[in-house]
């Protein structure tokens, strides 16, 4: 199995994982990431353009700053600071000469930790709330 290809299966793992187990922060993640993945694959990665890449990262990143800001938890600040890191990436395409497969590999690493992070995030959340619920003890009166 090809490495893009296994890091494709581990962030749909890791997406599925986060939309079953989480609350309303990571479901807007999962239809980010997917939305964007999908993008990226059929207008990036098939025409290999850059601009478009850092176009739709950059749109990504206006979407999750603000979801981070918001938040009470960690997980979409460090998703939001992952994203950052992916536009570093792009930008050090335009600056070092490579192969364009290597820099996707790169992209695609940092998509699958983000995804783990989310998926992270949807675990703790899940067990804080059943923590929570179990706690909670009926009124005997």
């Amino acid at each position: 199995m090809d490495l893009p290809w296994l890091l494709l299966a581990f962030g749909l793992a890791a997406l599925t994982f986060a939309v079953v187990l989480g609350g309303r922060e990571e479901r807007v993640f999962v239809v980010v990431q997917a939305a964007s993945g999908l993008a990226e694959h059929r207008i990036i990665r098939l025409q290999q353009d850059l601009p478009r890449a850092i176009l739709l990262d950059l749109l990504v990143l206006a979407i999750l700053v603000p979801l981070a800001l918001r938040s009470s938890r960690t997980w979409p600040l460090f998703v939001a600071s992952l994203c950052l890191a992916s536009l570093m990436t792009e930008a050090a395409q335009l600056l070092v000469s490579a192969s364009f497969e290597a820099y996707a590999i790169v992209q695609g690493i940092w998509d699958l930790i983000a995804d783990l992070v989310v998926a992270y995030g949807a675990w703790n959340g899940w067990r804080a709330r059943d923590r929570t619920l179990r706690t909670k003890t009926p009124d005997p009166g």
